[in-house]
């Protein structure tokens, strides 16, 4: 195999800047939207008490500065590190909702550095944070039939998008080069995109899919989520619903 990079090394992170520079300028509704989002977790979520759990508030905090990340990611063009991250916020907003639960599961996420043992008993007990916590959120009164369902297909998905090196993950940053010599194929791997890409918005689009899942998790670290917080939830979900009508659907 023969790679070449059509760009240099600074030309990647110029590149990256620039398109920042582009989505801020622009200010589209997608971006308005993330700051949307933004608000709700400084302004509203916050603002609340939401857990006696000092862990579950530190994981709660490392899903929004997650959430910023990603969305910084996103304005560069470049998707294939986002993911990744996406799926971090969720399992973090999970572990949080699980320290919150259960005060022993605290000691045993300190510990997880304390020795091989604490090690392995921290693995197991959070394996399944993701299912464990849709299925006891789904119990919820206030929590809509399919809850658990979208929580765990949004995990799902991060894997299948770039969290985890699959085939699907893989190939949708590929295209095959028309132009071969002979019987060789020739490969373009896209690492970054132009700000005129369609695919920035989307990539925007999917922080505000998993902001809002995030955020709902994190809604449920209270024993009765406050009519306030589903209020700006549901205000959430329509800002989302009404870019996915206007710019998805046909």
């Amino acid at each position: 195999m023969k790679f070449k990079s059509s760009k240099s090394f600074d030309d990647y992170f110029s590149i990256a800047e620039q398109n920042t520079r582009d989505v801020i300028e622009e200010n589209s509704p997608f971006l308005i939207a993330t700051k949307e989002y933004h608000s709700f977790f400084i302004n509203t979520l916050f603002q609340c008490e939401l857990t006696s759990s000092h862990i579950g508030n530190l994981l709660s905090v490392n899903c929004f500065t997650l959430f910023l990340n990603a969305v910084r990611i996103a304005t560069t063009g470049s998707s294939i590190g986002l993911f990744p991250i996406l799926r971090s916020m969720l399992e973090s907003s999970c572990y949080a909702y699980q320290v919150s639960r259960n005060k022993d599961l605290e000691k045993i996420w300190m510990h997880r550095h304390r020795s091989t043992d604490d090690h392995k008993l921290c693995r197991k007990k959070f394996s399944n944070a993701v299912g464990n916590t849709a299925k006891n959120i789904q119990k919820l009164s206030a929590s809509p039939e399919g809850t658990e369902d979208w929580i765990n297909s949004a995990y799902q998905l991060a894997i299948d998008f770039g969290a985890h090196p699959n085939q699907k993950a893989i190939f949708e940053n590929i295209s095959i080069d028309q132009e071969r010599y002979k019987d060789q194929v020739a490969v373009d791997f896209i690492m970054i995109r132009n700000s005129s890409s369609f695919e920035i918005n989307r990539q925007i689009m999917s922080c505000l899919d998993f902001g809002l899942i995030t955020c709902t998790i994190l809604c449920c670290l209270s024993d009765k989520p406050s009519d306030q917080l589903i209020i700006h939830l549901h205000k959430l979900n329509d800002i989302k619903e009404d870019l996915a009508k206007e710019y998805y659907e046909t």
